[in-house]
Order: C-alpha cells, then structure tokens, then sequence
C-alpha cells in the first residue's frame, strides 16, 4: 500500500493490480481511455478512520504485453513533515482508531522498514 495521502494514475496497458480484500485475489485494473485511477495511501486511511482503505497493489507485465510498452503516468500527493495526521481534523465526531502522529516520521518509518527487506 501506498505510504502517502493520494496516488492519481492513469495507463495505457495491463499490468496493474489491486488486492481485493474480499475475494483475497489480485485483479487487473483493466486500462481505460480517458479515465484515472485514484488510490488512497496510508495517511487517507488514518485521516479518515478506515473509510477510505490504502490498496494493496503491484504492477505485472502479462505475457501476451511483452512486446508492449507499458506508460504508466502518476501524480503523488502527501503531506508535509511538520504535519500532524489527527482523524479529529476530517471526522470530528468520530472516535479515532488511533491516536495522532506526525507525518514526517510516519513517512521515514516507512522507509526505513521497506529499506530492510
């Protein structure tokens, strides 16, 4: 899953996949034209309580698309490091599913994690 706040995307061959949690599979985001795919990162989940879920997704080249180049244009958005992400500041009603952090540290955690495997 994406590590930031909004992934924006649009592409013009097969290749990416998202993990539906409901069926456990991976399913192609079939290309379409004119169209963009946006996908929600952590800090969206945390900000909204869950509502809006960060996707598991990969990008794999499909044996009849070898011969195909796959353009694959994307627009990340996230937060600045002094940021702190408190669901209160989306959902004020809501009780939060976990307490405030920053964004920053959040971000290099992260990192540093992936960094590892």
């Amino acid at each position: 899953a994406r590590v930031g706040t909004l992934a924006v995307l649009t592409q013009n061959a097969d290749g990416l996949e998202i993990w539906n949690r409901f069926t456990k599979r991976w399913e192609l985001a079939v290309p379409k034209e004119n169209t963009f795919i946006v996908n929600a990162g952590a800090i969206m989940q945390f900000y909204t309580n869950g509502v809006y879920r960060a996707a598991f997704h990969r990008v794999r080249v499909q044996n009849e698309n070898r011969d195909t180049d796959r353009i694959s244009i994307v627009f990340f958005s996230n937060l600045h490091n002094d940021i702190t992400v408190d669901s209160k500041d989306v959902l004020p009603n809501d009780e939060p599913k976990q307490p405030p952090f920053n964004a920053g540290e959040y971000f290099r955690k992260r990192v540093r994690h992936h960094a590892r495997r």
